[in-house]
């Protein structure tokens, strides 16, 4: 069965970061919850549709469908250069149609979208720029339903869904170009074969350190996933 495969999928974000940055003497701490507007483009296949689909759906209608949803960023960092960075993001879509075949008939098709990043960090301080390099895993869990209710007959429940672990390694950078205002570009590369064939993000961010214990971001992340979980049957 080729299963939750997305060949080259992207997913698209706008996201406006809000929280504290506090520090301590020897720790510097960053909370931040985030909204977003996804859109999402690429290839999905399971079952008998072993080719795939072409999938192409924009905010608008994720917006539309979006039944819950919920997005936290955190780091922590040791003044010697060594942190942690935690990411995770998730959405749940649903919509109704009318069932094929059997008149009457209602299909309900429910999608969860998880995905969890969790790395190691290294700073390179360079004053008005720094370097991190981190690594670490990004788990993604992805599950489909479809209920068919009404039917004269009988109802029935499909489901379909996977989770997979992916090694990651990356690099950002961040500039202060003036007081208060820096950049953040950031890139990584994952799978490699061990779950999914390839996997790659791209992040661009503008920051703004309103106070001194918080800071806004506007920006943009892309993010690729290919994988094929090899299983056979309808």
């Amino acid at each position: 069965m080729r299963h939750l495969i997305s060949s080259a999928a992207s997913l698209a974000l706008l996201a406006l970061p809000v929280g504290p940055a506090a520090a301590a003497d020897d720790w510097e701490f960053v909370i931040a919850p985030y909204l977003l507007a996804p859109n999402i483009e690429g290839e999905a296949g399971a079952g008998r549709f072993l080719n795939g689909a072409d999938v192409d759906v924009d905010t608008k209608t994720i917006l539309e469908n979006l039944d819950l949803g919920a997005m936290i960023h955190a780091e922590v960092r040791h003044r010697s250069g060594f942190g942690f960075i935690v990411d995770y993001a998730f959405m749940k879509l649903s919509n109704d149609a009318d069932g094929p075949i059997v008149p009457g008939a209602k299909i309900r098709g429910e999608v969860f979208q998880g995905i969890f990043e969790a790395f190691g960090s290294y700073r390179f301080d360079l004053d008005a720029h720094k370097i991190d390099l981190y690594g670490g895993i990004r788990w993604w869990d992805i599950d489909i339903d479809l209920k068919r209710r009404n039917a004269p007959v009988f109802n029935s429940d499909v489901n379909a869904g996977d989770d997979w672990v992916d090694p990651v390694g990356g690099v950002r950078w961040i500039a202060e170009w003036w007081p208060g205002w820096r950049t953040s570009l950031a890139g990584d590369l994952g799978g490699f074969g061990v779950s999914s064939d390839f996997s790659a993000n791209l992040q661009a961010l503008l920051l703004y350190d309103a106070w001194e214990t918080a800071s806004f971001a506007l920006g943009y992340r892309a993010l690729w996933v290919d994988y094929d979980n090899g299983k056979s049957g309808t």
